[in-house]
Order: C-alpha cells, then sequence, then structure tokens
C-alpha cells in the first residue's frame, strides 16, 4: 500500500471509514482509543473551522485509519457525516463499489 501511496500523485491517503450509530458512538470512541489512539473523538468542524465533538446524529462515519497518519493525522475520527460532499462521495462508493474521493 505504501508504494501505491508514494508513486500516485493523486492519492493523498487512504482512509478507513467505520459506520457508527448514535447508540454505539461511545463504546466505538473508548475501543478506538484502547486500540492505541488515546483521546480518540468523532469529530466535525465547527463554523469557525476548528476540530470538536461531533453533532449528535443518527449515524457517523468517522476516520478510524489513515495511511499515511503523517500529514493527515488531522483527520482520524472525522466525521464524513458532517461534510455533505464526503457523505455523497461515500453513498457514491457505497452504490458503485468503486473508489470516490
Amino acid at each position: 500500500m505504501a508504494h501505491t501511496l508514494s508513486t500516485n500523485p493523486n492519492i493523498q491517503a487512504l482512509e478507513w471509514i467505520s459506520k457508527v450509530s448514535a447508540a454505539d458512538r461511545g463504546a466505538f470512541e473508548e475501543a478506538v482509543q484502547s486500540d492505541g489512539y488515546p483521546g480518540y473523538l468523532i469529530v466535525e468542524r465547527g463554523e469557525s473551522g476548528v476540530l470538536g465533538p461531533a453533532a449528535a446524529r443518527r449515524e457517523h462515519y468517522p476516520v478510524y485509519f489513515t495511511e499515511p497518519l503523517r500529514g493527515n493525522g488531522d483527520g482520524m475520527g472525522f466525521d464524513q457525516a458532517s461534510d455533505p460532499a464526503r457523505l455523497e462521495a461515500l453513498a457514491k462508493a457505497r452504490d458503485t463499489g468503486d473508489a470516490a474521493g
């Protein structure tokens, strides 16, 4: 994977996005923290552009894994559902089976 990322300038990072229900949010955050990411939270950008805890919603799509982590670490926990364009890309990837960005 590292070779593919380093030789393709069009790919900034490869991410694993988890689907997390509102009911499972707390347990999910605790599990990721136990996996070696202390302080992991599901986050979104506020109106000022600063990351903070994501608003309550029925489903969250947080970044669980990103490669490379260097330069992309701020994306860990980012709730894709908080950004309409990213949420649309996720739906397209789900519906077509093709990569979307």
